[in-house]
């Protein structure tokens, strides 16, 4: 049996193990005990690469934890040791595998073997037992180790599948990205925060080896006892929370990201900054997350912050961010209009900024495809070019190509579009959307369901999702259906007056002019007619219905498809005309118009006014 002492010897650096003391040029380093220990491990074999579950089950025996933590703990030695995760010069990180201690280490262990009590007689004078054959000895012997021998792989096998049932079901490098709080003194401010999450939730889901969840609902802001409960449900390992609070020029933006297993916090971050800086402070909370969970990637760090700065004009990206927000309230024309504003004052700052060109091509794509404005599609060619010219390789620039080419009656050029970018996270959805759209206006609804649903997993808590497959389903003549992913979208977004304007527009359509009613005055802001009270009111006035008929008439569905009782269709352009589109080529003011579709009348559109020959180029 032997015991070691000694000292280990790296740069300016020394250790003392059994001390639990490490000194830099004389002067002692702070570490937590657990962080001494992995460090101890390493120096044991240095150029030795100790596997993460190595490290793991060394330093935290074998309980619950992920390797995050031993992320952490690296961390903190690489700060108080002075080295560089991208250039190490002690410890390095093998991708996949675990760490590595790579300095020339030098020691003075001292080796001293207790005494033990020698045998002064050899194995061969024992003499046998009497009555006992030497034979059957041997044979006994060898019996003895064939059961120890098995014994130890029972044990192994024990060993192993009481580990495995240790393991948590979440993969080790996952997050989710909860909604950020603005604690802004302008409570309009909310768009802020919210583009500052979306922008983070982007970026990091485009890190190789990061799992990282839909995006949740606003209204889901869990608290710490609540943190396990969400992991298990979305199944990731941490979850990263923050607030915003921007004030004049400056943003204060406190984060957080916290171990779903244990419910505990790995860190926490305050950022001071000034407003200009906004860019780096996201770049840097997204490294300190990439850092914790799966250690740093060469190259990582300039790409998230490629990623996290779209332009380099503070206020061009604030204009974007409202801009984006209005594009979102797809159900409203005057935001279209504001959305594209916001997006062109954005332009005026930064010439260059191609997201906010893509911008405005989505808000006209929107206006004519269920306004029928012959303008706005001439204004959405004109945009697209423009973004096309300015980065062509962006996804938001496909994104708006695509919906370009579907509603210019182009379905194989929109596909293509949309497939290109369907891997990146922050369009998917919407091009998962366009893909359901293109598919179901060619008459394949199973692909159609197929990609609407898609898209509900990729956005689960998105309402303008629900609410695109409750307009689908109303089209194919579904309404109950329609009515129920309609009631999901009114739930996930309760203050969207426009989505409860076009659910009681759903029940009027069946027949139910009493939930009609009731939907279209919730539909008229609850808060400012009824109160705080959510629940259904008991009567509404004359004057209110008529009102809520009146908003629900501009509505979403009852825009494109005219519900009954909720204002007339919409049967056309600029005096309703009842030109035919029936050549080969030309453009129905609407794709959406289609009066009898769900009924499987022609495919053909009626009562509409044509635009022309589709021109076969952007531009």
């Amino acid at each position: 049996m032997t015991s070691e002492t000694g000292v280990y010897r790296f740069g300016d650096v020394e250790v003392e193990p059994a001390a639990h003391r490490i000194t830099r040029d004389g002067a002692d380093l702070a570490v937590e005990p657990k962080a001494f220990a992995v460090l101890a491990s390493l120096l044991e074999q240095p150029g030795k690469v100790l596997e993460r579950d190595e490290l793991l089950d060394r330093v935290w025996g074998h309980r619950h934890v992920t390797p995050g933590v031993l992320n952490r703990v690296v961390a903190q030695l690489r700060k108080a040791l002075g080295d560089d995760a991208e250039n190490p010069r002690y410890i390095q990180t093998l991708h996949g595998l675990g760490y590595r201690f790579i300095a020339e280490v030098h020691s003075n262990r001292e080796r001293r073997r207790a005494t033990q009590p020698q045998p002064t007689t050899s194995l061969n004078d024992v003499t046998p037992i009497p009555g006992t054959p030497p034979a059957r000895s041997a044979r006994l012997s060898a019996g003895g180790v064939g059961l120890l021998l098995g014994a130890v792989v029972l044990a192994a096998l024990a060993f192993a599948w009481m580990r495995a049932g240790r393991l948590p079901t979440q993969p080790a490098a996952s997050i989710a990205i909860l909604p950020f709080t603005s604690l802004s003194s302008n409570p309009d401010d909310g768009y802020f925060a919210e583009g500052l999450r979306e922008e983070m939730h982007a970026a990091l889901a485009g890190v190789n080896g990061l799992k990282v969840a839909a995006l949740i609902a606003s209204t889901a802001r869990p608290g710490a006892t609540e943190v396990k409960a969400l992991g298990e449900k979305l199944g990731v390992a941490s979850v990263l929370e923050a607030s915003v609070r921007r004030q004049g020029q400056r943003v204060r933006i406190n984060a957080r990201l916290s171990d779903t297993s244990k419910g505990f916090t790995l860190w926490t971050r305050s950022y001071d900054r000034e407003l200009a800086d906004v860019f780096d402070t996201q770049s840097e909370i997204a490294n300190e997350v990439v850092q914790s969970l799966i250690g740093v990637i060469p190259g990582e760090r300039e790409a998230l912050a490629r990623r996290l700065a779209p332009t380099r004009d503070v206020l061009a990206f604030d204009d974007y961010l409202q801009g984006l927000h209005l594009l979102r309230d797809a159900s409203a024309a005057a935001s279209q209009d504001k959305a594209i504003e916001r997006f062109a004052q954005a332009l005026q700052k930064d010439s260059g900024f191609a997201r906010a060109q893509a911008g405005i091509c989505r808000a006209e794509i929107w206006k004519f495809e269920y306004l029928h404005s012959i303008k706005a599609f001439n204004n959405a060619r004109i945009a697209c070019q423009r973004a096309l010219t300015m980065d062509s390789s962006l996804a938001d620039v496909g994104l708006a190509l695509g919906d370009l080419y579907r509603v210019q009656g182009e379905p194989e050029n929109a596909l293509e579009q949309y497939r290109r970018i369907e891997s990146e996270p922050a369009v998917r959805t919407r091009a998962q959307i366009g893909m359901a759209k293109v598919y179901a206006a060619q008459g394949h609804p199973e692909l159609a369901e197929e990609y609407f649903r898609k898209a509900l997993q990729s956005s689960p808590d998105d309402a303008q999702v629900h609410a695109e497959i409750g307009y689908r389903q109303y089209l194919d003549g579904h309404v109950p259906e329609a009515i129920a992913a309609y009631r999901k979208a009114v739930e996930l977004e309760p203050g969207n007056d426009n989505l409860w304007g076009t659910l009681g527009g759903l029940y009027m359509e069946a027949g139910n002019n009493a939930e009609a009613a009731r939907a279209g005055s919730l539909g008229c802001n609850r808060t400012q007619l009824f109160g705080t009270d959510q629940s259904w009111p008991a009567q509404v006035p004359g004057w209110r219905l008529r009102r809520c008929r009146r908003l629900a008439a501009t509505s979403h569905a009852a825009q494109s498809a005219g519900f009954h009782g909720l204002g007339q269709p919409r049967h056309g352009l600029e005096g309703g005309s009842r030109q035919r589109c029936t050549g080969a080529g030309r453009l129905c003011a609407s794709s959406y118009s289609r009066r009898g579709l769900h009924r499987g009348a022609a495919k053909r559109c009626t009562r509409h006014r044509c635009i022309g020959p589709v021109p076969r180029r952007v531009g």
